[in-house]
């Protein structure tokens, strides 16, 4: 009782003036005499969560929420790392939980209207109206997210994971060594030839100080991998293309384009070309994973990557050089280079994202776990998930919820922070029905200098090139598939070969010969149906 009141003080002050006020509906609340219900809920565990506990059900917001709605919660996990097949069993087995976290926004390559005609997933939309009052505010408030949130035909399908702000969602991007720079009395590089400069002054005028010409000016990561190609095709926005979406993209006036048959490709592909030819780029990118660059950038070897600003890379690696004493490593986010044509292109990823937690044909229930799933969106519902249901770990400062760091810390010797945060909430993982607080991408950022840097960076970035959550039909989700993954591997290994020096430029026509033949037209075309069609939601 006594975690209930302090709640409920801490929502008057927070929504009072809060921006999520604005998707503050008015939700009923079983009662006893409604009955107590079972409700199965299959989620992957996440990466975070399992190194503290076997199951979201040790996780103090979910036994609050389940006794809040009357429910027994019983949560399936399948084992780490095989999602996937698990998925896919638990499809083809048509014995269904209740509900179903994934991804629906890819499935079958169709989206969420092909799981709701395939009989596996139920159309939310009417219960929605009926027992989701904090949900649908909150996409009347925001347009975009409603957008983002439903089918072509206007069909809710999930309640899903959604980023508050550009802050959480820009998260990924080209990180340098300013300790390098400020060493050679360099600049930021902002375009193409300046990175060329940099990356030169990298490996010629040792800026690690051993002594030894061992420096790799830029090893990519394999985050956004596409096709094999590392992130060392995230250079591609630099001339104006795409490095993801199936290398498609939309220019000026929203019109598909697609990056193998524009002539900046050729420029594009020249350019990394001589950059490994020159020793720019590191010898092995095609093969090494992450495991081998975390060793390389604590080895004190490389200038320049591409990867996120988080605890899995930037900010891991600067927490391991500094606890070594090397507190001079500073690798912070540089601004995306500038185009020819004034644009630094970026990534950011969507605001409502393509996951989310889904209600099975199979669930009996369906209205309760439309009104358990809507309380993440409520003013209540988001501090019990983001934070958990009392104040252990945050405060309300000026109105707005605060980590309490000195306590987290203090409390807890010899224990990550993240890990910390997921005994009572679900913010520091995210992937569960809510939005998560702009307080947990401040806390990330605020760890190093460099990870506040490359966040204010990433974004500045221009992100009207990237392709939408568009839904193609069935059939042309089919046709497009066929397609793109013929012309994505045929192209993945032309480029990877060109830029080790093992294809000549004179073969990329011959390949785009093939790309017309294998009907790339019919893919772009069938792209801009689905993007027309998403624009007018």
């Amino acid at each position: 009782m006594k975690t209930k009141c302090i709640l409920v003080l801490l929502i008057l002050v927070f929504f009072s003036v809060s921006l999520l006020s604005a998707g503050g509906g008015q939700q009923s609340r079983p009662s006893a005499a409604d009955g107590r219900v079972t409700l199965t809920y299959w989620t992957g565990i996440g990466n975070k969560i399992m190194e503290t506990a076997q199951s979201w059900a040790e996780i103090t917001c979910w036994p609050y929420i389940a006794d809040r709605f009357n429910v027994d919660l019983q949560f399936i996990h399948p084992a780490f790392g095989q999602e996937t097949e698990a998925f896919n069993l638990l499809l083809a087995s048509r014995t269904l939980p209740d509900i179903i976290w994934s991804n629906w926004g890819n499935f079958q390559g169709a989206g969420p209207a092909r799981a709701i005609s395939d009989g596996i997933i139920i159309d939310l939309t009417d219960l929605m109206k009926d027992h989701a009052p904090n949900y649908l505010a909150l996409l009347d408030a925001n347009p975009e997210w409603r957008r983002q949130a439903v089918t072509d035909d206007g069909v809710h399908s999930r309640f899903p994971y959604i980023y508050q702000t550009r802050l959480a969602n820009s998260f990924i991007g080209f990180q340098i060594r300013q300790d390098w720079l400020n060493k050679l009395n360099l600049s930021m590089p902002t375009n193409i030839n300046e990175w060329h400069a940099v990356l030169t002054a990298f490996k010629n005028n040792d800026p690690n100080g051993n002594g030894l010409a061992d420096e790799i000016p830029f090893s990519p990561s394999m985050q956004h991998n596409q096709a094999g190609l590392s992130s060392l095709a995230a250079f591609r926005l630099a001339f104006g293309l795409s490095f993801h979406f199936n290398s498609f993209y939309l220019d000026a006036n929203r019109r598909v384009q697609y990056t193998y048959l524009q002539p900046a490709y050729r420029e594009y592909l020249e350019t990394m070309r001589r950059w490994y030819a020159e020793g720019l780029i590191d010898s092995e990118f095609i093969t090494n994973d992450n495991r081998v660059l975390t060793a390389q950038m604590t080895s004190n070897q490389v200038g320049a990557t591409y990867a996120g600003y988080g605890m899995g890379f930037l900010g891991n690696w600067t927490s391991i050089m500094h606890q070594r004493g090397e507190t001079d490593f500073f690798l912070v986010g540089t601004p995306f280079p500038r185009a020819r044509d004034g644009i630094n292109r970026g990534f950011s990823d969507l605001f409502v994202l393509p996951v989310g937690a889904a209600i099975s044909t199979s669930c009996r229930n369906a209205a309760r776990a439309v009104q358990m799933l809507d309380f993440g969106y409520s003013p209540e519902g988001h501090l019990v998930l983001n934070f958990g249901p009392d104040q252990t770990v945050f405060s309300i400062v000026n109105g707005q919820p605060q980590y309490r760091m000195e306590d987290i810390i203090t409390n807890n010797p010899g224990l990550a922070v993240d890990s910390v945060l997921l005994r009572y909430g679900m913010a520091a993982q995210g992937g569960a029905p809510f939005v998560q607080d702009q307080a947990y991408s401040e806390l990330v950022v605020s760890m190093f200098p460099g990870q506040r840097i490359a966040a204010d960076n990433y974004m500045q970035a221009d992100i009207s090139w990237q392709i939408p959550p568009i839904s193609p039909t069935s059939s042309e989700a089919a046709e497009l598939s066929a397609i793109v993954t013929e012309a994505n591997t045929l192209m993945a290994e032309f480029e990877s070969r060109f830029i080790l020096g093992l294809e000549s430029m004179s073969n990329l026509d011959s390949r785009i010969a093939a790309l017309r033949n294998m009907n790339i037209n019919r893919a772009i075309q069938i792209m801009q149906t689905a993007v027309d069609r998403y624009y007018r939601r």
